[in-house]
């Protein structure tokens, strides 16, 4: 087999399995489909480009998603703050088939996840919905491991405060209904 396709081979082996997780961290972190699709294509091609500089595959994880979350704070940096929560984003998570009662919680979180800073955002996700270990976050981070449990910490506070908080929406929906059930 060619070096090339060995190369490809072996870079579809480790990515594939990794990839509809590293669509959910890039759509978390930047809440706009069109840019996360970008993202993630970007996150690629750059890690396809790379992967030789791979030393061992254990280490593809890390490799991958520092690779996203560095073109992630690029694509901020240059577009300024992110987007609200997008039709489409919910439309993503009603492809997945769940039930629409968790369509609701998921994308209260998802908009919660918002307002918390992107590193703490970055480290909630990675860890508390993608599942990853504490240690593999610190390396996609570049932080310490303690760096990590106090950015989880923090982010679990901040998230518990903003979903305890009714929403403006929730208020003027239940004055409506008050205001609709006594005429």
């Amino acid at each position: 087999m060619p070096k090339h396709s060995q190369r490809q081979s072996d870079f579809l082996r480790l990515f594939e399995p990794l990839q509809p997780n590293l669509e959910r961290f890039v759509l978390g972190m930047e809440r706009d489909r069109e840019v996360a699709r970008d993202v993630v294509a970007e996150t690629t091609m750059i890690a396809y480009e790379r992967f030789e500089t791979l030393r061992d595959e254990k280490a593809f994880l890390g490799f991958l998603f520092t690779i996203a979350s560095r073109v992630c704070r690029r694509y901020h940096h240059h577009r300024g703050r992110q987007s609200s929560l997008t039709r489409e984003a919910g439309e993503m998570r009603r492809d997945e088939g769940l039930p629409v009662d968790r369509l609701h919680d998921i994308g209260r979180l998802y908009a919660a996840l918002e307002h918390l800073s992107p590193k703490l955002r970055e480290s909630v996700l990675l860890y508390e919905l993608l599942g990853f270990p504490m240690k593999d976050v610190a390396q996609i981070q570049g932080v310490s491991l303690s760096a990590v449990k106090v950015r989880v910490f923090r982010g679990r506070k901040e998230l518990a405060r903003i979903l305890r908080e009714p929403r403006e929406t929730e208020r003027e929906y239940l004055s409506d209904e008050m205001v609709g059930t006594r005429s």
